[in-house]
């Protein structure tokens, strides 16, 4: 115990010696509770905080409050903060999370122009973590569209220091030795890089090293074509009509690879509402990114777009079956109350809303729609109406329920309607036929005039590798939805519009940094860093200026720390050698004696 102790002391001194500001506080923290608990002597439970990333809009304010809601009524411990893209003052939507952390909107880059809704996932919680105070150990990190099951710990998924928990995404297929991204060559520890995304638990420390090189990476990604065509993305038809959606998610793990970290792989932390569920305690959370069913109800969140559940009196999302009336039995049966879950978790949401915040003692429900919902060979879901949807039910506003791409009627005759529901409802809802009054026949959607040119809408081309086709192939017809939904099965749910791109179009390309010893700083850096914009954040949260400037343990320090760690392992070996033999000898000399 005494060596164990001692070399805990070691390696906190040592820490402490070569790591500074306040990424090196991170570090030190993180490693005297780990060792600790590797020593025997830890004696605290691992707290927790959980984040998500939203813009400002009511498409993300009803979600914002569903898992809120949820997180309230699970009883998860910890803190719980929504971190808010918006230009806007005052930010609308602010006080549907007690915690709101408002930071500038990145969706546009400062120098290329390039706009990209998701450079705020890995820019806000760099900048959530640089300007609020953060104590918990862990970081659970969500989408806007989930809903907490149950409450969770650390301990029960075994996450650790350096190690994180996160979801298989077997499609990221540019991680893959024999698949070419440019962008690879200078990653380093590329070959460590591993196919995850989606949520994540991760220690603060962790997450503090991430954050930057996420954003620095997912700009890399975005700006070099040489990298687009081997990325697995369904929908830039492989590289040839813009940089990949998904190249946020190549910035996560290709700075999970520079920095060292190393995940777990969890399947069982979360699912998809309508798939059965792994054994009990798990799921931890649903994401309701496709539509799914129970009995006669249905729900889709591309419905939805203009809900505005937030306002008072607020909105209710229609009431769900009660479980009492499920017919079904065994697996079937807790499939169904999983599925369950996430709607009364929804609809207790906004119920909760108006009588807590509207002070409505009974709000009265809507009308509820029934359902004809049916699986394509893929086991993709696919619901109609019973009877012609009332425009209340669909979440008000028809002006804005509109395609958001040029080639979404290309898509939409082309199926993808049904083989990818979880992106094109949400990008392509009146082609989908999912706008009530404005149904789409024919070619709906207008060509775009350039000057005195006119120019049809771009045909992205025929989609050849669907994601959910992938899974339904490992589990023919209707088995797909009697096995357990793996997170590498994700549909992304895009909430902002995509700038329709053609093959053509120069995108800049940054300068790579050469130093050997120092990171190459992106344009966010250098851009946001040079010019300081003030923020709105909430009272408890001064406002400041935001600067991506920050120092972090070189190298050559770290390289030190390690050698010092490892001279003084061997010394303490030695030694330990040393009094046992001694030991020994003075045993020897009283036996003959």
């Amino acid at each position: 115990m005494r060596r164990r102790l001692s070399f805990v002391v070691v390696v906190s001194v040592v820490v402490a010696a070569f790591a500074t500001g306040a990424e090196g506080d991170d570090l030190r923290s993180g490693l005297r509770a780990e060792l600790r608990d590797l020593a025997g002597e830890g004696s605290h439970a691992p707290t927790l905080h959980t984040v998500f990333s939203t813009e400002c809009n009511a498409y993300f304010d009803w979600q914002s409050l569903g898992l809120y809601n949820s997180w309230r009524r699970v009883g998860q411990k910890g803190k719980f903060t929504r971190l808010m893209a918006c230009d806007a003052s005052p930010a609308p939507g602010r006080d549907v999370v007690p915690d709101t952390h408002v930071h500038p909107n990145y969706a546009k880059h400062p120098v290329s122009g390039d706009e990209y809704s998701a450079y705020n996932k890995p820019a806000s919680i760099d900048h959530w973590l640089k300007h609020a105070t953060v104590t918990a150990d862990y970081i659970i990190v969500l989408d806007a569209d989930m809903i907490f099951r149950t409450a969770m710990t650390a301990e029960l998924l075994g996450v650790k220091l350096g190690s994180p928990v996160s979801a298989r995404y077997s499609y990221l297929k540019g991680t893959l030795p024999e698949n070419y991204m440019g962008v690879k060559k200078r990653v380093p520890n590329v070959e460590k890089t591993q196919q995850v995304g989606g949520f994540t638990v991760m220690h603060r420390s962790d997450l503090t090293r991430l954050a930057p090189r996420w954003l620095y990476w997912t700009e890399q990604v975005r700006s070099d074509p040489d990298s687009w065509a081997n990325t697995g993305d369904i929908y830039n038809d492989n590289g040839k009509a813009g940089a990949p959606w998904i190249s946020e998610m190549y910035g996560y793990v290709f700075a999970a690879a520079e920095v060292g970290i190393h995940f777990q792989v969890h399947d069982d932390f979360m699912l998809y509402p309508g798939y059965m569920p792994p054994q009990e305690p798990f799921p931890i959370v649903l994401h309701y990114g496709l539509t799914f069913n129970v009995m006669d109800w249905a729900f889709s969140k591309a419905w939805y777009h203009n809900f505005d559940a937030t306002t008072c009196p607020g909105r209710l999302f229609e009431r769900p079956p009660e479980f009492s009336e499920l017919k079904s039995f065994g697996r079937d049966r807790r499939r169904d109350e999983v599925a369950l879950h996430c709607a009364w978790g929804l609809y207790n949401a906004t119920r909760d809303w108006n009588v807590d915040k509207c002070g409505i003692a009974n709000p009265e429900d809507p009308p509820r729609t029934r359902y004809k919902c049916n699986s394509n060979r893929q086991g993709v879901l696919n619901c109609e109406p019973l009877s012609m949807i009332d425009d209340t039910l669909r979440g008000g506003d028809d002006v804005a329920c509109k395609d958001g791409i040029d080639a979404c009627c290309d898509w939409a005759a082309s199926g993808e309607c049904t083989k990818n529901p979880g992106f094109m409802l949400d990008s392509c809802p009146q082609s989908c036929n999912q706008c009530p009054d404005r149904r789409c026949s024919g070619r709906c959607c207008p060509p775009r005039e350039v000057g005195d040119k006119t120019l049809e809408s771009k045909t992205v081309g025929p989609v050849v590798h669907n994601l959910e086709e992938e899974f339904a192939e490992r589990h023919v017809g209707s088995a797909a939805r009697e096995e357990p939904k793996r997170a590498d099965v994700i549909v992304h749910n895009l909430e902002e519009q995509i700038d329709a791109r053609t093959a053509s179009e120069d995108i800049p390309k940054p300068e790579l940094a050469v130093q050997q010893h120092e990171e190459p700083r992106g344009h966010f850096e250098e851009a946001l860093g040079e010019r300081p914009r003030v923020i709105e954040s909430n009272p408890k949260f001064e406002d400041v200026a935001y600067e991506l400037d920050s120092s972090s343990p070189s190298s050559i320090s770290w390289g030190a720390a390690l050698l010092i760690i490892a001279i003084f392992i061997v010394v303490l070996r030695i030694r330990v050698v040393l009094r046992r033999h001694a030991r020994r000898r003075r045993v020897s000399q009283n036996i003959r004696l």
